[in-house]
């Protein structure tokens, strides 16, 4: 084996890829076997060679491989902790995890996640939202268990590193983490994930109940409402609770206790309070980066993916920062609002303004339509005036009309899904059809088709005259 082969084993693992499939794309992109002088068992075996070199040094080797990044890499922090001669935790975070979390670090929200590398230990990332609404790692750290010593000494590293504590943190109801974030966050709000909260209700109601597709509905559209306040939110709560028969359930007397750490509308007055309702933005990450991971992989190995899994996140956002500098979008009003918005929000962002200044321009039309209406039905009930003014009357309005059109171009729905569908195919959907597919086709082995389907009565009915046939034969 020659470098570069080594180079092919070790890259393609960084990508879960391994050492059998490795081979067989060497062996497909070398033109076939006759022109691939290394066998899959080389390529296993130096696998095998690879994870043995390291062997216990990897804890060191992380370490070591972090300080040379503060010698090479400007604004790089990172920060280790040992029990006795074991690596119980490790934080780190680099000069655009910093910067990130300067911009938008106002809320911030981590969970763990386990069996991304051999030793198990518990990777936690920190994340927060940038301006194109994706999230973004701020930092990250390694910790031997969830304790409250190990949550304590990371969010006292990543205090250290950002120098200042973010508003809002969003969490799992992990006790450790909660009391760990109460002594080292005190400024900031902690707030509970509400899709953990939620997704425990299945399991906390009859089998009845939890089948019951109207209760469902009942639960999520209240506790996910951003639309009411804790006052009104409370009074349908009660009426739920009494309306199912809940009001002696002990779990669902303790999440009404503790409303203030999670619903929704008790945040609805706060700056920031809706950019993240849960950890699930985290648990996402944790699973593309697990993309990148394998339960085996050593420490160096871990943050060698790791680093792999954080270029193509800032790849993307990069790509997010090209396209609004760059590109304009498809403009649906004439409003110079609209336009103002495209200028100064990033792409996504602007999406969602923009679906807002539809609505409100199509009010505005609908509105201006039954005005028109009532206008001319006032006209027409002053006959009375002289027809000349009637006439007056009625040129303003239509030529009101005409203007409001130009201003506002109605786009018919249908019609732009049958365009849609007309792009999609290449070609035009006709209106008379003369040629029909065939019908009545059988191919082998598709059966018989003298099968006949029953339902109910009559399926009792067909077994009934079957068994008076059988009797009467006998």
């Amino acid at each position: 084996m020659q470098y570069t082969d080594f180079k092919t084993v070790l890259n393609s693992s960084s990508y879960k890829v391994g050492a059998r499939r490795a081979h067989r794309i060497q062996t497909t992109l070398n033109g076939g076997f006759e022109h691939t002088r290394i066998s899959e068992i080389d390529f296993k075996n130096f696998k095998r060679d690879a994870v043995a070199c390291v062997g216990n040094k990897d804890a060191k080797m992380l370490i070591n491989k972090q300080l040379n990044k503060c010698d090479i890499i400007p604004g790089y922090f990172f920060e280790y902790k040992c029990n006795e001669q074991e690596l119980s935790a490790n934080f780190c975070a680099d000069e655009v995890a910093r910067i990130n979390y300067k911009e938008f670090g106002d809320v911030i929200s981590f969970d763990g996640t386990f069996r991304m590398n051999k030793h198990a230990m518990i990777f936690v990332p920190f994340l927060v939202v940038d301006n194109h609404k994706a999230s973004v790692v701020v930092g990250s750290a390694l910790i031997s268990g969830e304790t409250i010593e190990n949550f304590t000494w990371v969010l006292k590293a990543f205090l250290k590193c950002h120098e200042k504590q973010p508003i809002f943190v969003i969490m799992d109801q992990c006790s450790a983490m909660k009391q760990a974030i109460a002594l080292v966050f005190t400024e900031a709000m902690h707030r509970l994930c509400m899709w953990h909260i939620i997704k425990k209700v299945p399991s906390k109601v009859s089998v009845a109940l939890n089948q019951d597709h109207v209760f469902n509905k009942v639960i999520n559209k209240l506790v996910w409402n951003i639309h009411i306040g804790p006052v009104e939110f409370e009074r349908r709560w009660h009426e739920m609770i009494d309306q199912y028969n809940l009001g002696g359930d002990l779990w669902f007397t303790d999440l009404y206790d503790i409303r203030h750490s999670w619903i929704t509308a008790f945040y609805k007055d706060t700056s920031m309070s809706g950019l993240i309702k849960t950890t699930s933005r985290s648990e996402s990450s944790n699973s593309y980066i697990n993309i990148y991971e394998s339960f085996w992989f050593d420490l160096v190995q871990f943050l060698n993916n790791y680093d792999v899994a954080i270029e193509k996140q800032r790849y993307k956002q990069s790509m997010h920062e090209t396209v609004t500098r760059t590109t304009y979008p498809k403009f649906v009003t004439p409003l110079c609002l609209e336009s103002h918005a495209s200028s100064i929000y990033s792409r996504s962002v602007f999406f969602d303004i923009q679906k807002e200044i539809k609505k409100v321009v199509w009010f505005y039309v609908i509105e201006t339509v039954k005005c028109r209406d009532n206008l001319k039905a006032f006209v027409i009930s002053h006959k009375t005036k002289k027809s000349s003014d009637n006439i007056t009357w009625e040129h303003n309005l239509d030529k009101f009309m005409v203007d409001i059109e130009k201003e506002v171009p109605y786009e018919d729905p249908s019609q732009q899904k049958l365009d849609a569908i007309r792009d999609h195919l290449g070609v035009s959907i006709p209106d008379e059809v003369d040629i029909l597919p065939p019908s009545g086709i059988r191919n082998k082995g598709c059966g018989t088709g003298k099968r006949l389907a029953f339902s109910g009565v009559d399926t009792l009915c067909a077994v009934y005259d079957v068994l008076l046939n059988y009797q009467g034969a006998l």
